[in-house]
């Protein structure tokens, strides 16, 4: 049976909302976005002006109107498995690799890159797998271990909306706020030839958090 294991990384964080709401007076004409306008030059005057005051103290990256932080890994809060697993198909007498789905989930105010960083074989020879790769259910194959040799240039696994913001632009309003990714590959004509043959790998997959705009671009 073959393991692969790769730390998660989650991040959480406290929020004391507070605040008043006035109401604005009666001869001041509401803009709609978000502004007022005072006009004295006809008509009652007036002399004074009312404005909503809200206020958030600490950093909460599952609320929308959080403001940006100073380093926009802040925004990084994920869901993601600590272990998972690979193995061999009997029923195609060993000859293909496949896995259970495991789940990446954002739970951030704001969308989520993840790519593949890194693979390692920590212990064990990966002589006996022609090839392996992951893929998200909305995402491409990527390339982990070909001809029985890692790879060492990899890429995006998924991207995912928040499941909070309601300012996300269309593009990225159609991803998910979760998706799930699996193993799949094929094991050396010689290995697959024994049946006897039996073989245990431990290798790490690194997997980088990247935080997104509301439109889907990079900070």
């Amino acid at each position: 049976m073959k393991k692969l294991k790769f730390a998660a990384v989650t991040l959480g964080t406290l929020v004391v909302l507070g605040g008043a709401q006035l109401s604005a007076s009666a001869g001041t004409t509401d803009n709609l976005d978000g502004t007022q306008t005072i006009d004295n030059s006809t008509g009652t005057i007036v002399d004074s002006a009312d404005v909503t005051v809200k206020g958030l103290l600490g950093f909460d990256n599952t609320n929308p109107i959080t403001p940006e932080p100073g380093d926009p890994d802040m925004w990084i809060n994920v869901t993601l498995p600590t272990e998972t697993i690979f193995y061999s198909d009997e029923t195609t007498d060993h000859k293909t690799i496949i896995s259970p789905a495991a789940t990446i989930e954002n739970l951030s105010a704001r969308p989520l890159r993840v790519e593949v960083g890194n693979y390692a074989v920590n212990n064990g020879s990966v002589a006996s797998v022609d090839s392996l790769s992951v893929q998200a259910t909305t995402g491409t194959a990527i390339d982990l271990i070909t001809s029985s040799t890692p790879a060492t240039t990899f890429g995006t696994l998924v991207e995912l909306k928040s499941p909070v913001s309601t300012n996300q632009t269309p593009n990225v309003v159609a991803w998910a706020t979760e998706d799930t990714f699996s193993f799949i590959g094929a094991t050396t004509t010689t290995w697959s030839a024994d049946p006897t043959k039996t073989e245990e790998l431990d290798t790490s997959l690194t997997l980088r958090l990247v935080p997104l705009k509301e439109d889907g671009s990079v900070y």
